[in-house]
């Protein structure tokens, strides 16, 4: 719902929506993951989220004599025919396509079948999602906060849509932390496609809310049109996208964050500036409800 509202100036200026907001989503171990998402993304821009799970418990898991195919799946809980194809596409490839080079397979003594290990190239990809610990933190204490932060939320991410790429995720995490940008300030949504470098950021739209041409989107976003102007559109992220944006931040932080409130529409009404929400009470605000399944 649109709210128009003068300034003590006599100007007019709009509240296009009012977004459901939360302190965890500022939380720093939440912000940098979700910049941890982003640089991982540029730098693979076809990589699943499925994929980089698997790769960080393979890094989380291994022992400096190498993991076999049996352990990955022991360390994951996938099928043995879902982790084998993940670990061509980290190491070598298959079916003439490149691999990411994050694992090479090696000849052991006395061992039957080669075992993975993880590359100089893995080991820096790997850093990116374990900044908090420090960017030259000893492996172990990598290790500890890819146990204790970034893994949890891929996993949580995983078991909902396990076909998820990372750049999806990226462009949901984004919309989600950033909502006062597009439901007070009229931000477009393509401002965040190009503060990101995203170029097929139309599709990532769509998957997240109605869907691509043919298909069926998670309804994590809606898009409202700008009431200035029509050919704007604003992301919106839906009650749904927030219950799981919650539940990625509650990963990455380890406990529980509030669930989200947004004013109500009333009082909306009677602010002079968004910077007069910071004054109301809390029984101003409309809390999301929690999630009934």
């Amino acid at each position: 719902m649109f709210k128009g509202i003068r300034d003590l100036e006599g100007s007019a200026f709009f509240f296009f929506f009012s977004p459901w907001e939360t302190a965890g989503y500022d939380d720093p171990m939440f912000r940098a993951f979700c910049e941890a998402c982003a640089d991982a993304r540029r730098q693979h821009p076809n990589i699943t989220v499925a994929t980089c799970y698997t790769f960080l418990s393979i890094v989380a898991g291994m022992t400096g004599d190498g993991i076999t195919n049996e352990e990955i799946v022991d360390l994951t809980g996938l099928e043995y025919n879902q982790v084998a194809p993940q670990v061509e596409a980290l190491s070598s490839g298959r079916w003439k396509k490149e691999g990411l080079g994050f694992l090479e397979r090696r000849d052991v003594e006395n061992c039957r079948s080669r075992k993975i290990f993880v590359t100089k190239a893995g080991e820096e990809f790997a850093r990116i999602f374990a900044r908090p610990a420090g960017a030259d933190a000893p492996h172990g204490d990598m290790v500890k906060h890819l146990l204790r932060s970034p893994l949890p939320a891929l996993r949580a991410v995983r078991s909902r849509f396990p076909a998820l790429r990372l750049g999806t995720l990226t462009v949901f995490l984004f919309l989600g932390v950033r909502q006062r940008e597009f439901g007070f300030n009229g931000t477009p949504a393509h401002a965040l496609a190009d503060e990101l470098g995203i170029p097929n950021f139309p599709r990532h739209i769509a998957v997240l809310g109605e869907g691509p041409k043919g298909g069926k989107g998670l309804g994590l976003i809606e898009l409202r049109v700008s009431r200035e102007d029509r050919r704007v559109k604003l992301p919106e992220v839906t009650e749904k996208g927030h219950r799981f944006l919650t539940e990625i931040a509650s990963a990455v932080v380890g406990r529980e964050i509030e669930l989200p409130r947004k004013v109500e529409p009333q009082k909306l009404e009677d602010l002079d500036s968004p910077d007069d929400i910071s004054g109301l009470d809390d029984e101003d605000f409309i809390w999301l409800p929690p999630d009934e399944d």
